[in-house]
């Protein structure tokens, strides 16, 4: 997986054994079952599940125990199953918000997932120090991700 680069753009990848469609449908449809929710989510333990809208301007938003929302973005862009973009900013103000892509391709035995997390500047002075969080973060998020689906070898 690769890392960081100079202008702060984090690219992650991984092939799962499943089909594009299947592929994508877990990302977002199940995400529920897979995101590690302790420490890396508004409401940790709390949590209920997390939903998509599934449509350009809808939601991508946590739900808590007690019913309670948390908004972690919006969606810019709604292709099934092929590619997702939204707004990221998980419990932050919107003019916070870095720019995440998830792109699904057909790959020899598998699906090829390729994640994009852009748009750091937004944070300021925060925003190595927030990124340089994410780069293993996402190493983390994506290796559940691979064990829902069935990665591949």
């Amino acid at each position: 997986m690769s890392q960081m680069t100079d202008e702060l753009a984090i690219h992650k990848s991984i092939v799962v054994s499943c089909s594009v469609d299947h592929a994508f449908r877990v990302f977002t449809e199940g995400i529920g079952s897979w995101w590690p929710f302790e420490g890396h989510s508004l409401f940790e333990e709390n949590t209920s599940g997390v939903f998509f809208d599934g449509e350009v301007g809808g939601r991508v938003y946590e739900v808590s125990k007690t019913g309670e929302e948390g908004l972690w973005g919006t969606l810019t862009a709604w292709e099934p199953p092929h590619r997702f973009a939204m707004t990221w900013h998980p419990g932050r103000g919107a003019e916070t918000a870095q720019d995440l892509e998830v792109r699904f391709a057909s790959e020899a035995g598998g699906t090829r997932v390729d994640l994009k997390h852009t748009g750091w500047h937004r944070l300021g002075d925060r925003a190595a120090e927030t990124g340089g969080h994410y780069v293993e973060g996402w190493d983390f998020v994506l290796g559940r991700y691979g064990e829902a689906t069935g990665k591949a070898a």
